[in-house]
């Protein structure tokens, strides 16, 4: 058998639409755990909430989006079928276990909750991103 018949390949939109989806469901995810958090404050939400999507559009608009753009670039670069698992570039598989290897570690450190919730809500609005739509 060759490593071919290995390859799980799809078609080009699927990837587009895979990487979309996984960081939109990132995003909602620390959102909840932010809500989560925050649900203890009930009238004093109002401050995290703010500055956390306040955050999350500059880091959006400074970082996210970019990469977003340099993405979808490249994923249109790609023949008409490829691998499954090229919606992520190779060094990208790596960011996400730093990402998810530091927000284990925040968790596990003796940070304020009200705190993690204002940086986890900042991640959760700038990787919901809206690029992967065009």
């Amino acid at each position: 058998m060759s490593w071919r018949a290995l390859n799980p390949s799809v078609p080009r939109p699927w990837l587009i639409a895979l990487a979309g989806l996984l960081w939109c469901a990132v995003g909602v995810m620390l959102w909840l755990h932010a809500v989560a958090w925050l649900r203890d404050l009930r009238g004093e939400m109002a401050l995290p909430v703010t500055l956390g999507v306040g955050l999350g559009v500059i880091a959006h608009l400074a970082l996210f989006a970019r990469t977003a753009r340099r993405n979808l670039a490249r994923l249109r670069s790609y023949p008409p079928r490829a691998c499954l698992f090229a919606f992520q570039a190779w060094r990208g598989y790596l960011m996400i276990a730093l990402m998810i290897a530091l927000g284990l570690l925040l968790r596990h450190l003796p940070v304020p909750r009200h705190s993690l919730a204002v940086a986890y809500s900042a991640i959760g609005t700038a990787l919901t991103d809206r690029h992967w739509l065009d």
